[in-house]
């Protein structure tokens, strides 16, 4: 899920399809907020789209994972492109997430316990694989030099933080809970990340010091999609039933 570089749109994946939800009309200054939703394209990804990163010119791209592998296309809402991006994920069953940098030219994926980089042209992997315990969310700061990985083992949910160049871990970790990361997303200038949990909670954090900044809780289901708009006034956020919530964010 992501708002369009204006902020009069958001785009949200999932299984079959992808929906432009238009904020343009909407009146944000109250919550909740009612707003026209249009299915645009039908995708058929049986493992569901996983991230959107928008294009300078309006189109976007986006990935997903098909079988045993993840794929990516790009699309100005009337022609779709796949490109030549196909990776291949040994582990299917733990397939967890995929996530673009900033302009869409690179894409980290998750496969079992390992965490890649590669170019969103070719395919061709950067750098070595980051190993973790068992990723279950990724996402780039708005500057595309560090990837944060939510990963899940004995010890709870964490959040970790690597240099994209070096790989070399960066910064401290944050500790979210014994539950689960679905999904996270920094805000447009990296002073804040929203994590998304299976228990139905987002967390807000501090980027710079880790620490939790609130607790948001209205979800029935997992949180499986966290977006920031582009001023960073509003998140918008997406469950497992279908769910998308705006909340306004207070500085």
């Amino acid at each position: 899920m992501r708002f369009s570089p204006d902020g009069h749109a958001l785009i949200a994946g999932d299984l079959n399809t992808i929906t432009e939800v238009n904020l343009a009309d909407a009146s944000r200054d109250r919550v909740p907020v009612s707003f026209s939703m249009t299915t645009f394209k039908n995708v058929g990804i049986p493992g569901g789209v996983h991230d959107i990163v928008f294009r300078r010119d309006g189109s976007f791209v986006a990935v997903g994972y098909v079988r045993d592998g993840y794929l990516c296309f790009e699309s100005d809402r009337t022609r779709d492109t796949w490109l030549g991006l196909s990776i291949k994920a040994q582990d299917g069953a733990n397939a967890a997430h995929a996530a673009f940098a900033p302009g869409g030219d690179l894409v980290a994926a998750a496969d079992g316990a390992e965490v890649r980089i590669f170019t969103t042209a070719s395919g061709a992997a950067v750098g070595a694989p980051i190993v973790n315990d068992k990723p279950t969310a990724l996402t780039f700061s708005p500057d595309g030099r560090t990837l944060a990985v939510a990963i899940s083992s004995t010890e709870g949910a964490r959040v970790k933080f690597a240099d994209v160049k070096t790989l070399a871990p960066r910064g401290e970790a944050l500790a979210v809970t014994p539950d689960v990361v679905q999904s996270m997303a920094y805000n447009a200038d990296g002073t804040l990340i929203a994590t998304g949990l299976a228990n139905t909670d987002v967390i807000l954090w501090d980027a710079g010091s880790a620490t939790i900044i609130t607790r948001l809780n209205k979800h029935q289901r997992g949180v499986r999609a966290v977006a920031f708009s582009p001023d960073s006034k509003w998140l918008a956020t997406g469950d497992g039933e279908g769910t998308v919530r705006l909340w306004r964010i207070e500085r």
